[in-house]
């Protein structure tokens, strides 16, 4: 994932743009970047749960799939077990359309 310095809208913008044209690797791009600004806003248990998607999709492309593999190993060493096995959870049977639809379900920075 290149460093866009994006706010969380941008990446949001840029995630439904990304489903419009059924450009997974972009949309798992965006998702990775609203998951590095949830952080910031400390909403962890979210992050780790989008971050835990991106990891396993297979259509991740091997920069997106470095960087969200550093956040979570952050996160995973700060959070509880039981948040990583819930996120781990969490994904089961979850698809591109249904993990952007929950993180619509998240409130979105100012």
């Amino acid at each position: 994932m290149a460093p866009y310095n994006l706010s969380e809208k941008e990446y949001r913008v840029a995630l439904k743009a990304a489903l419009v044209i059924d450009a997974v690797r972009d949309a798992l791009d965006a998702m990775t970047g609203i998951a590095a600004r949830l952080i910031d806003r400390e909403l962890t248990t979210e992050a780790v749960n989008i971050l835990t998607y991106v990891r396993s999709n297979p259509d991740v492309h091997h920069e997106t799939f470095d960087y969200a593999d550093e956040m979570y190993m952050v996160l995973e060493e700060t959070l509880c077990p039981r948040v990583m096995q819930d996120a781990r959870e969490f994904i089961l049977s979850k698809t591109l359309r249904t993990m952007a639809n929950y993180i619509d379900t998240i409130e979105a920075a100012d």
